[in-house]
Formats: C-alpha cells, sequence, structure tokens
C-alpha cells in the first residue's frame, strides 16, 4: 500500500465531513446521468449503479478529472456539502491492494 494515498485518503476521509473543508461536490439537479465523469476517473472512484453516479472518497485523488469532464458542471470543487449520497462501507467499495512477499 502506498503510504502517501493511504495518508491522503485518511485526511480527505476526515476532511469531508465538516462543511468548511474543500471536497467534490454533487449536484443531482444538473445531472444527466451521462458517465463521463465515470469513464474519466482514473481511480474508479465514480460509479455508475441503477442509473446513479456514487462515489468512493477513499479511492479519490482529487485529480478533478471528473469535474473538468461533466458537460453540465455537475461535479465541482469548492467549499460546502458534498452532495453524494451517504453509504455504508462495504467489502466492495473499498478495495485495498495487498503486495504479495
Amino acid at each position: 500500500m502506498c503510504p502517501v494515498g493511504a495518508i491522503q485518503g485518511l485526511v480527505q476521509s476526515i476532511s469531508s465531513r465538516f462543511g468548511f473543508t474543500f471536497k467534490l461536490r454533487f449536484s443531482k439537479e444538473k445531472c444527466v446521468s451521462c458517465s463521463a465523469c465515470v469513464k474519466t476517473c482514473p481511480m474508479g472512484s465514480l460509479q455508475k449503479k441503477d442509473g446513479k453516479i456514487s462515489y468512493q472518497i477513499l479511492n479519490c485523488i482529487t485529480c478533478r478529472q471528473c469535474e473538468a469532464t461533466c458537460p453540465k458542471k455537475a461535479i465541482s470543487y469548492g467549499l460546502g456539502k458534498s452532495g453524494w449520497e451517504k453509504t455504508s462501507i462495504d467489502k466492495q467499495q473499498v478495495s485495498i491492494p495487498v503486495r504479495e512477499v
């Protein structure tokens, strides 16, 4: 596991819970479910399930490629509420690579 990525994921996970920190924001009203953001995300943080876009913050590296790709500007980066639906973390959402020795 990459220590830099692990620390960044932890910091981002904690800071996303506060309204005054920068985070990816999602506007359900603007989203047309075109999946452009899902296809662009290099880390697989965005996924489309049952017609809805979901976000796994632990995989996100905040490269903002999804924001740049969205034709309707439904994804932005800034202060305030995230707009993503809260889901519980299960084994399918979090994948931790294990290196065999």
